[in-house]
């Protein structure tokens, strides 16, 4: 069986995207394929497609359409901010709704995204979850700011949000620069990603694992972000922690509400409205279109 797929992108944070939407070419039933072994052999660089993740969209249960998310592991994810904007546009390049303003449905919730004027994509991304218990991150607080553990041998401090799905933050000083897709110079030193990532990912206190956010306060309008992101490693930008890492920013009392977060794929617009409601804007790109045979 062969089945056409979509690759799309939101600042280098690549996404496969496979419909089955009555109105698609796709048909599939999905109780017979191992999705996560799909995701897996779908999402391998050199020999696959080559993805952040594997997108299935679906009509949903209450809306119109739903969106699920399996990392390159095969885990399934909650939610992404990235790969959510990167459906929408899919559904309107095809004329597959006229709305203007959609909603979706994820595992993390029904979720409103909206085409701009300048043909970007907002994401209403809801209130964040601040509760230890709900994020979830094994530490009795809300918000958990600021604390300290143990990682790897050595002592950091965390900040712990969710929007969706659990981030973990450790807000960091200016190192070895590296430079973004858009020559925007990022100074969050690599060598920390990498040693920390991956540890952090698995941290006992995260129960479900976590996303990790290195975040450098540029001013109180600008994030410099690197991500690590559960079951993936460093991608090119994480629409989740670029608003995971504004909420704790501002809960630390260290930038304003709106910001741009300077990821290594791109800039993102995110802003934490009066309404307790954080949006994600940002463009997201077609990259390609093909088929594969499901054997």
């Amino acid at each position: 069986m062969e089945l056409r797929f979509t690759k799309l992108q939101g600042l280098g944070n690549d996404y496969i995207y496979l419909s089955l939407l009555p109105q698609d070419e796709n048909r599939v039933d999905l109780k017979r394929i191992d999705l996560a072994e799909l995701a897996r052999r779908l999402c391998r660089r050199r020999f696959g497609i080559g993805g952040d993740g594997l997108i299935i969209i679906e009509p949903g249960e209450d809306k119109e359409f739903r969106m699920r998310i399996f990392n390159p592991d095969g885990s399934e994810a909650e939610m992404c901010g990235n790969g959510i904007r990167g459906m929408a546009r899919y559904l309107w390049s095809r004329g597959l709704t006229e709305k203007k303003e959609i909603i979706i449905e994820t595992k993390a919730g029904e979720k409103k995204v909206r085409l701009t004027e300048s043909d970007e994509i907002e994401v209403d991304m809801g209130e964040p979850i601040l509760r230890g218990a709900e994020i979830p991150v094994e530490i009795d607080r809300e918000p958990v700011i600021d604390e300290e553990i143990e990682v790897g041998g050595e002592r950091i401090r965390i900040t712990a949000v969710s929007l969706g799905n659990p981030h973990c933050l450790v807000f960091v000083e200016g190192g070895d620069g590296i430079r973004s897709e858009i020559g925007y110079l990022i100074t969050i030193p690599t060598e920390l990603v990498n040693r920390l990532g991956p540890e952090l990912e698995v941290h006992p206190l995260f129960p479900q694992r976590t996303n990790v956010e290195f975040v450098r306060i540029k001013s109180r309008k600008e994030l410099e972000l690197r991500t690590w992101e559960r079951g993936a490693g460093e991608t090119l930008a994480c629409g989740t922690g670029a608003c995971a890492a504004l909420v704790g920013a501002v809960l630390k009392r260290l930038t304003e509400r709106e910001v741009r977060v300077h990821l290594l794929g791109g800039d993102l617009e995110v802003h934490w409205r009066r309404n307790g409601h954080v949006y994600l804007i940002g463009s997201v790109q077609e990259c390609f279109q093909g088929t594969f045979r499901l054997t």
